[in-house]
């Protein structure tokens, strides 16, 4: 009986289901700054990675899981559920064809190129995300939690990215918001 209900819930949150097609490949954090979303470089190809996200925003905290996946010809391939299994998002990127999209729940006007901007952020190196940067620069250094990266603007830190021993956490200091990444071990 549990089967047939999922399968259900899962059939109407398709027929639900918000696509997006995006080519404007610009995410601008303010309006004097923004990133270029670009390729992923050739370290990256053939990677995947797989999350456990614990989103806080508001007051409020949301755990979600996803898979992160780039081919080996560049194509960014994300998918994000709830904890119970049930899809929240599917995304690809490539060069060619821009942003595609999928929503299966109503993200509260959340714009997918925010979502990749945020996984270039983590993932690309930071000469790469530099030369994509505009009024902003990258700053890197390590602390006693472990590596940082900073997105800063010509008067602040914008966004912070942590490399802890075993998390990635980002606080989005613009939108007031902050996900840990935690490594799903199968």
């Amino acid at each position: 009986m549990r089967a047939i209900l999922l399968l259900v819930i899962l059939f109407i949150s398709g027929c639900a289901a918000i696509e997006h097609k995006q080519t404007g490949e610009t995410v601008y954090f303010q309006p004097a700054t923004s990133l270029t979303l670009s390729a992923p470089s050739a370290e990256l190809l053939g990677n995947q990675w797989q999350k456990r996200m614990y989103v806080t925003r508001g007051g409020s905290s949301k755990t979600l899981l996803s898979q992160l996946a780039i081919d080996d010809n560049g194509k960014v391939n994300l998918a994000v559920m709830t904890a119970v299994g049930i899809p929240v998002l599917t995304l690809t990127f490539d060069q060619v064809n821009g942003i595609q999209a999928k929503e299966f729940v109503d993200l509260a006007g959340l714009n997918p190129q925010y979502i990749l901007a945020d996984i270039q952020l983590v993932h690309w190196s930071a000469t790469q995300l530099q030369a994509h940067l505009q009024g902003a620069k990258i700053n890197e250094y390590l602390s006693p939690r472990g590596q940082v990266r900073e997105v800063l603007d010509e008067e602040r830190v914008i966004m912070t990215i942590t490399y802890e021993q075993n998390a990635v956490v980002l606080k989005n200091e613009l939108r007031d918001y902050e996900i840990r990444f935690e490594e799903v071990i199968p």
